[in-house]
C-alpha cells in the first residue's frame, strides 16, 4: 500500500479521486498547477529543474508508471523528498499528501 501512514502518523486515503477528474490512464489531462492555503504545488514530469524555490512538486517517476514522489524546493534550489521511502500510486494521492503537509504547517 502506498502512503506515509507509519512514518507520519496520518495516511492518504487509498483510491482518492479529485472531484470531477477521476483517474487517468495517461497524464495528458493532468492539471499542472494547484494552490492550497497560499502554497504553490506543481505536477512535473519527474524533473525538479522547472520548480522555483519555495514551491512543492509532485513528480512522476517513470512517467507516472512507477509512481509519484513529493518534493519541496528549498531557498537554494535544493529538492527535499518529503515522502522519504514512500511513493504514491497516483498523482491524486501524492497531491492529497502535499495538501495534508501544508495543513500541518499552516496551523
Amino acid at each position: 500500500e502506498f502512503g506515509p501512514q507509519s512514518a507520519w502518523g496520518f495516511g492518504v486515503t487509498a483510491g482518492f479521486r479529485l472531484r470531477g477528474l477521476g483517474r487517468f490512464t495517461d497524464n495528458a489531462q493532468v492539471k499542472r498547477y494547484y494552490s492550497h492555503q497560499g502554497k504553490d504545488i506543481f505536477i512535473t514530469s519527474g524533473s525538479t529543474k522547472e520548480l522555483a524555490a519555495g514551491v512543492f512538486g509532485v513528480c512522476a517517476i517513470g512517467g507516472g508508471a512507477e509512481g509519484w514522489s513529493v518534493v519541496h524546493m528549498g531557498p537554494d534550489g535544493d529538492a527535499a523528498d518529503l515522502g522519504g521511502e514512500y511513493y504514491f500510486a497516483t498523482y491524486e494521492e501524492a497531491l492529497t499528501f502535499v495538501k495534508e503537509l501544508i495543513d500541518l504547517m499552516v496551523v
